[in-house]
């Protein structure tokens, strides 16, 4: 049998969401999930403002979601798209999208009537994870069998893993202040033995 786990999530956006909700349902009873994020919102590319009143909201970051062309993958997605569409929280966009970029894929777009950071809002609701704010990783440690996070606002932790789930230029910034990375981390190109990225490999990739 598995033993129960402790694992942080850096990011409060749309992925640090999804892999929390995976990670509390395949994790054995008794594990932990922690989410950091740095600033006092959730949502990261799924971010919405608010008027002072409430009565208006714009998504700033992504402003519709479009079902993947990938046959497979948008079935593996389906049931995720029926409870967000049936509980309200994304619907199917009437209009046209103009421009250069058009959609992502060939499937169906879809809003959210309350921003799309209520996506975000809803995966943690539902896997019972609430984020800790205002608080941004700054340096990672190997300490024995655990991983040791600091964070900006002076508190260490040990974990049993990490996923970082902020831009790469950030997460770039955390691993090069992280003692001894060449251990589990190499700089030379191609990929580690564990399959990941270099960083160099990491800091060629362009936006």
């Amino acid at each position: 049998m598995l033993q129960a786990s402790s694992v942080l999530v850096v990011g409060g956006g749309l992925t640090g969401s999804v892999a929390s909700r995976a990670l509390c349902r395949l994790l054995p009873v008794g594990s932990k999930v922690i989410v950091w994020e740095a600033l006092d919102v959730i949502g990261g590319r799924f971010h919405t403002e608010t008027t002072a009143d409430g009565s208006g909201l714009c998504d700033t970051g992504a402003q519709y979601v479009t079902v993947t062309d990938d046959a497979d993958a948008a079935a593996a997605n389906a049931p995720l798209y029926d409870e967000l569409t049936s509980a309200g929280i994304l619907v199917p966009m009437r209009g046209r999208i103009e421009g250069g970029r058009a959609a992502d894929g060939a499937g169906a777009n879809y809003v959210a009537p309350a921003g799309l950071s209520s996506v975000v809002s809803h995966l943690f609701a539902s896997s019972g994870v609430e984020p800790t704010f205002g608080r941004r990783a700054v340096r990672v440690a190997t300490a024995s069998s655990k991983w040791e996070v600091s964070s900006a606002d002076g508190v260490t932790e040990r974990f049993d893993g990490i996923i970082l789930t902020q831009p790469l230029p950030e997460m770039l910034q955390l691993l090069d202040a992280s003692d001894e990375p060449s251990a589990w981390l190499p700089e030379e190109d191609g990929t580690s033995d564990a399959g990941c990225l270099s960083r160099s490999a990491m800091r060629s990739i362009q936006y």
